[in-house]
């Protein structure tokens, strides 16, 4: 009966929270031996198996974020905090389109705009579980800029830097410390998009955005030479590709920083770009993708 009373509650609060950008619940019933809840099938699945089967262009991982400031504005602004953001929680439409799923932590918000989830997910823990500081819908927006996160440096990185830690304690007073995740991001990552989710991530309430709004307005902001670029690495060996309507440029640095860096346009073959090949710094890696 238990379980029972907590699929239909989840189920009622994904009613409730009928969006665009949230998955929509058909109906619930229940027989003597199933509870069934009808939902739309989503093809496409997570944002987490698209991000490990496919590299995201910055401008992916902004439009996608998007969708999901949009879907938390809708469940923040009917009194609920979903308190499980994550990739594994984004569903894709199929027109590619973000979708919040798995209301099994929300809660609604009492009259001071708190609540208090009964469960946690532990790698999304925001600094307030360990502080005397309310649980509020900035806690989804902490968890947000996380998911952001993943997005911009991989599965492979974020699981890597949590399997360091030895003990909860010590994964504790890295989030406290802000020393988690870790604040290092790749050459094409737009500046503007680094500080949406420092700011997501700030552990004084007051310095984190207010409302998932804020993040959409200001992601919606970003304008910058580097979001079609395309990341990846491979044996210790750096390539970025963007294809461009006139032509398609690829940069590749291995471990000793030397570059080859190329162009083709639509019909020709690859020609070096020989100003680009040799030993690159950082800065001149950064130079390039904001060039092309």
């Amino acid at each position: 009966m238990q379980r029972q009373r907590c699929f239909f509650s989840e189920s009622r609060l994904l009613y409730k929270a009928a969006h665009a950008h949230v998955v929509q619940i058909q109906y619930a019933c229940a027989c003597d031996n199933n509870i069934y809840l009808a939902m739309p099938y989503y093809k496409n699945g997570s944002l987490k198996e698209l991000a490990k089967n496919k590299s995201l262009s910055m401008r992916d991982i902004i439009r996608f974020s998007i969708h999901i400031c949009s879907g938390l504005h809708n469940i923040h602004s009917k009194n609920l905090i979903h308190f499980d953001i994550k990739p594994d929680n984004i569903l894709l439409s199929n027109r590619m389109e973000a979708l919040i799923s798995d209301f099994g932590l929300a809660k609604a918000m009492g009259l001071n705009y708190m609540a208090k989830p009964e469960q946690m997910y532990q790698k999304h823990i925001a600094p307030e579980f360990f502080t005397d500081q309310e649980f509020t819908s900035q806690y989804d927006i902490y968890q947000l800029g996380l998911t952001i996160y993943r997005l911009i440096v991989g599965e492979p990185d974020f699981n890597a830097q949590i399997a360091t830690f030895k003990s909860f304690d010590e994964f504790k007073s890295a989030i406290l410390e802000k020393t988690f995740p870790k604040r290092l991001f790749l050459e094409h990552i737009p500046s503007r998009l680094k500080s949406v989710v420092e700011t997501c991530l700030k552990v004084d309430l007051s310095k984190r955005y207010q409302s998932a709004l804020d993040v959409a307005n200001e992601l919606s902001l970003i304008d910058d030479n580097t979001l079609d670029w395309v990341y990846e690495s491979s044996n210790g060996v750096r390539s970025w590709h963007k294809v461009t309507p006139t032509h398609e440029y690829l940069l590749q640095v291995d471990d000793t920083g030397t570059s080859i860096a190329q162009k083709k346009t639509s019909a020709g073959k690859w020609s070096k770009i020989k100003e680009s090949c040799g030993k690159l710094t950082t800065a001149n890696i950064k130079k390039f993708l904001r060039k092309f």
